[in-house]
């Protein structure tokens, strides 16, 4: 076991989960308590989103012998052992499979203000849905209220041909899940809205890909 030992400067330490512990940086994050001691550095700059320096320096993983020896691999084929929390865009079929995945208005998946503003259903480690923000099934249709986005959803479900049964939603995961990394590194290859976070965005590049899956624009206009 390891003894928490920050003191918050900037308001009470938050109420974590089991299996959880409070961020040391004192940003109110709560942290994956498997993290500390699993071969991998949590330390003050936060690569993966979480300070946890203060349990014995992260269970000995920020210790200089072991933190020159670490780097990450960028390569298409990469692979971490955990990720931080994230924020995506999920389409969703009728089902509730998730059928394609998105960075929301080209924002940064990793982004607290990105939890913050857009997966306001917080997040979990399954993955905590806000209210769909384009909800093309009938029942919606026919109510004409397809969303909670602050446009003409259920004009969009007809105009970009999206199935009926459909909806959209963004989607808060406490440490996200490699097949969702996967799937948003992917979308960056093809020149999606995730492309600036994973390195793909090339100069002269479009701020936005048209489709359905991925309609919202960098400037928040829609296409």
């Amino acid at each position: 076991s390891y003894s928490y030992s920050y003191s918050y400067s900037s308001g009470p330490t938050p109420t974590c989960g089991a299996g959880q512990v409070a961020d040391c940086s004192g940003d109110g994050d709560c942290c994956l308590e498997s993290w500390i001691g699993d071969e991998i550095c949590d330390g003050v700059d936060q690569v993966d989103g979480c300070d946890l320096s203060c349990f014995d320096n992260d269970g000995g993983d920020c210790d200089p012998k072991k933190s020159e020896s670490y780097s990450y691999s960028y390569s298409y084929s990469y692979s971490y052992s955990h990720h931080p929390h994230c924020c995506v865009e999920h389409a969703f079929h009728a089902t509730g499979e998730v059928a394609s995945t998105t960075c929301f208005g080209g924002r940064s998946p990793w982004e607290a203000s990105t939890m913050s503003d857009l997966c306001t259903a917080g997040h979990s480690d399954a993955g905590a849905a806000a209210p769909p923000f384009r909800d093309c099934s009938q029942e919606a249709i026919d109510a004409g209220n397809c969303g909670s986005a602050d446009w003409d959803t259920c004009a969009e479900c007809a105009d970009f041909g999206i199935p009926i049964g459909m909806f959209f939603a963004n989607v808060g995961y406490t440490s996200c899940p490699d097949w969702v990394v996967d799937a948003a590194r992917e979308e960056a290859a093809e020149g999606g809205q995730c492309a600036p976070w994973f390195e793909y965005e090339e100069e002269g590049d479009d701020d936005c890909t048209p489709g359905w899956h991925s309609i919202n624009c960098l400037d928040g206009t829609v296409m």
